[in-house]
């Protein structure tokens, strides 16, 4: 069965003839505050537990010794930056509702995971005094509290969140533009570059102010759970996006060049004299479009302008499978190095070891076994895909093909 779908298709190139870095370009975007909570001092004097997980503002400050206000923020990059991104400009910015604060904000990094919070204060003043703590809430004492369960309740290491009191990333007052405050400094910048970088490894900030005076005031914002989306806190950011290659290197940790010396080779049939047999990274490929790997870990290459099929063995050595390195057809069936193809630029490669390619100049698609026999599977002259074709799947049953061109499968 053949099948035509409109969709695109897209190779990730193991091999080269070079594979070379496409820039992903300067970007913006405005990262929103996924979670956040207020933590409440009194907790450590009246042994009460507050919580603030869904309220409409955030409060930090201190109006006497003990009784402060820490707020605690985290944000969810999923869907806005493609990992591998490198931060270039990072704003944190906050819509101030009410400010009797004389020092500046203080923003730690968070060294522990903490709930998302569930108590939802109904007044201004349950938000500000908070409201007993419910399962879920992050408390001065627990950044998991559950209020039926003491068994389940997870403490900070150190009372009023887990953060290292001379390592603020700021610590200033912020710079006013219009009706909001934006933080930022160096510190900050790396940070949220350690968030893309380690997502599994950063659970955002603590917001406070200076501590170490009687009074220092209140700093009152939106939440992200204000019922005004226009004032809620986020991060601006500028952002160079990873390229192909940089991608890869993301997901994958390690890029490596199998085959190809980075220069083009499609002279005639003189690549065999020169590279077969030989170390596969010395040898010239000429635009192969795919590689495909087999059970064994053994690669296979369409070099297409070459007009023939390579192998990488496990070992590192490069051998033709199939072609004369002469663009041609001389027939449907025969000994698969004596076989002409036309642009091979597709592959796929079965279980059993049969090798199946896409023959775009010959508007096939051919067999090769792994005994060397060669067979033309079918031909349509009238199908342009087969033509423009670049990828080529086929069912370890041999019942469906899957051919690719620019546009369509």
């Amino acid at each position: 069965m053949l099948m035509k779908l409109s969709f695109s298709f897209l190779v990730l190139l193991l091999c080269s003839a070079s594979v070379w870095a496409q820039g992903g370009g300067v970007q913006s975007a405005r990262v929103p505050v996924s979670k956040d909570a207020v933590i409440y001092g009194e907790d450590q004097i009246d042994e009460t537990t507050r919580g603030n997980g869904r309220g409409q503002f955030l409060h930090i400050g201190n109006f006497q010794f003990g009784v402060y206000r820490r707020a605690l923020v985290d944000f969810n990059f999923d869907g806005i930056v493609p990992p591998g991104s490198t931060i270039l400009s990072a704003q944190f910015v906050v819509t101030p509702s009410a400010v009797t604060a004389t020092s500046g904000m203080l923003i730690y990094r968070v060294g522990s995971r903490w709930a998302p919070g569930t108590s939802a204060p109904v007044t201004p003043e349950d938000g500000y005094f908070g409201r007993p703590a419910e399962t879920g809430d992050p408390t001065w004492f627990f950044r998991v509290y559950a209020a039926d369960n003491p068994a389940r309740r997870q403490s900070w290491q150190q009372p009023g969140g887990d953060f290292v009191p001379d390592q603020p990333l700021v610590a200033d007052l912020g710079s006013t533009q219009g009706d909001t405050v934006v933080y930022t400094s160096e510190q900050l910048l790396a940070d949220v570059q350690s968030m893309i970088a380690r997502p599994d490894q950063h659970f955002g900030w603590i917001l406070l102010s200076d501590e170490g005076n009687i009074s220092t005031g209140i700093y009152q914002f939106p939440s992200t759970d204000n019922e005004d989306e226009t004032v809620r806190p986020y991060l601006d950011i500028t952002f160079s996006a990873p390229s192909d290659t940089e991608k890869v290197v993301t997901n994958y940790d390690i890029l490596d060049t199998i085959a190809g010396a980075g220069e083009k080779d499609d002279r005639d049939n003189h690549w065999r004299t020169r590279y077969e047999g030989g170390d596969a990274k010395e040898a010239e490929l000429s635009q192969p479009a795919t590689a495909v790997a087999d059970t064994n870990g053994v690669v296979y290459i369409p070099d297409t302008y070459a007009h023939a099929i390579r192998r990488v063995t496990t070992d590192g050595k490069i051998e033709t499978i199939a072609g004369t390195g002469i663009a041609g057809d001389n027939g449907e069936s025969g000994i698969a190095l004596e076989m002409q193809l036309s642009r091979p630029n597709g592959l796929t490669v079965l279980d059993d070891g049969n090798v199946y390619v896409l023959d775009t100049g010959n508007k096939r698609v051919c067999k090769v076994t792994p005994e060397g026999e060669f067979t033309t599977v079918f031909r349509d002259e009238t199908e342009p895909a087969l033509r423009t074709g670049y990828g080529l799947w086929v069912a370890q049953d041999t019942s469906s093909i899957v051919y690719s061109s620019h546009s369509a499968l």
